[in-house]
């Protein structure tokens, strides 16, 4: 497993911890978020870009995968407002590359 930290700041030497995004994250602690490589398209937006993910799993039915994803399309969709493409475009973005040994998965589904 790899674990990353999308950031529109360079030279980060230092992550501090912040409060979970959601409680149902089951985490309660400021923590140092990451998300496995998996699922890191969904954070390669600026922070503040509202967003709706999803992707199919080896769980979605054959009726889902026909239905949200054309034939030969790909199975994982990240979706933006409008208002929101140029800033999209634009933005400069720095990934960072965390050890996973001093991180602890808090949510399975979401990556994080």
């Amino acid at each position: 497993m790899r674990l990353f930290h999308v950031s529109d700041r360079a030279g980060i030497a230092r992550f501090e911890p912040r409060p979970p995004p959601a409680l149902d994250a089951g985490v309660t602690d400021e923590v140092v978020w990451a998300i496995e490589a998996r699922l890191l398209a969904n954070y390669l937006l600026p922070r503040d870009c509202p967003r709706v993910t999803f992707h199919a799993t080896a769980t979605t039915t054959a009726d889902d995968v026909a239905r949200f994803f054309p034939a030969g399309a790909p199975r994982h969709v990240v979706a933006i407002e409008e208002a929101w493409a140029e800033r999209v475009r634009n933005a400069v973005l720095k990934l960072y590359e965390f050890p996973t040994a001093t991180f602890t998965l808090a949510d399975a589904t979401a990556a994080y």
